[in-house]
């Protein structure tokens, strides 16, 4: 995504402390051509090597968590 310098921040931890205190977001994802949204609560984390990554939860029941579940690598 192409982002303006308007609006671009490189300092990460000014962007960690946004994701922090502001822990909802959207996942987007396309599939066959269409793309799908699903707002819901983010986290940041990390992961077993130290590194920063983003945690959220999508129900089975979204049609969402189908594409992913079988486009995971």
């Amino acid at each position: 995504m192409f982002i303006t310098n308007t609006y671009k921040n490189e300092n990460i931890e000014e962007v960690k402390n946004f994701l922090r205190e502001n822990s909802i977001g959207i996942l987007i994802s396309q599939f066959d051509g269409k793309i799908t949204g699903t707002h819901g609560p983010m986290e940041l984390d990390k992961n077993e090597e130290v590194e920063n990554i983003i945690m959220r939860h999508i129900a089975k029941a979204n049609p969402q968590s189908k594409n992913l579940k079988n486009n995971w690598q």
